[in-house]
């Protein structure tokens, strides 16, 4: 299997629940590298409570690609956040467009990860009928969603594509997850396989261990579709400056 693009991580230091400083950093970019990737967006956590202004934001991003490439860290690393869906109701079209994977990828949303209210879902309908893609994260841990997959089936039906964590698969998450991933595979309703790394050792990158895990769960799953291809394909090349 070639290369590697993880379109859900969490790589920039001292920002969210990533890696603390530069070392840990540079640790988690050099266990990226040893589990198959080579390309990886890193998607800090944008909320209602943390929002990192774009400008400094996107300096953290070039520091990281500074520090990596010092170190002698061969890893090529694309523009990103994980968008919590509340967050979305405030944010303008210009922010939403440069929070997408890559500046042309489709925008990476997390739906709650606790209780909820109602149907969470419609700002990202609401994005999908802007003409915004859609990358859901980790519909798996999703509660509404182990509840209720017919509320990702619908996103999916309108456009978005979901993004399966690679540690749910061999259980890192609990059965429940572990159940819910391998359903939503059987739905086909899953297009990408990604880390959603934290740190080189607590919440490492896991992508090799679930593809020889779902090898033999589920044999007729295309693992280099769901951890090369598509990813690949849903960030296509910024056209070039006049």
């Amino acid at each position: 299997m070639s290369g590697r693009t993880d379109l859900h991580c969490h790589l920039l230091p001292a920002l969210d629940d990533g890696p603390v400083d530069d070392a840990h950093a540079v640790a988690l970019a050099r266990a990226l590298i040893a589990d198959g990737v080579t390309t990886v967006a890193a998607t800090p956590h944008r909320t209602t409570r943390l929002a990192t202004p774009l400008p400094d934001l996107f300096a953290r991003l070039d520091y990281l690609r500074a520090l990596l490439a010092v170190n002698d860290v061969q890893l090529d690393v694309l523009s990103g956040s994980e968008v919590a869906v509340d967050a979305l109701i405030d944010m303008d079209p210009a922010e939403i467009q440069a929070l997408r994977l890559g500046g042309t990828g489709p925008l990476l949303v997390e739906l709650p990860l606790g209780e909820a209210f109602g149907d969470p879902t419609w700002p990202i309908h609401q994005l999908l009928d802007a003409g915004t893609p859609v990358l859901i994260a980790h519909p798996e841990r999703i509660p509404l969603i182990q509840q209720d997959p017919t509320l990702l089936q619908a996103l999916v039906e309108r456009g978005a594509h979901a993004q399966l964590t690679s540690g749910a698969l061999i259980g890192r998450y609990g059965r429940t997850a572990q159940t819910c991933a391998l359903g939503l595979l059987d739905a086909g309703l899953i297009d990408v396989i990604a880390s959603d790394a934290h740190h080189h050792e607590r919440r490492p990158p896991e992508t090799s261990a679930a593809l020889d895990w779902l090898a033999t769960a589920r044999p007729n799953v295309d693992g280099a579709a769901l951890a090369v291809h598509t990813p690949a394909v849903l960030i296509p090349p910024q056209a070039p400056v006049a």
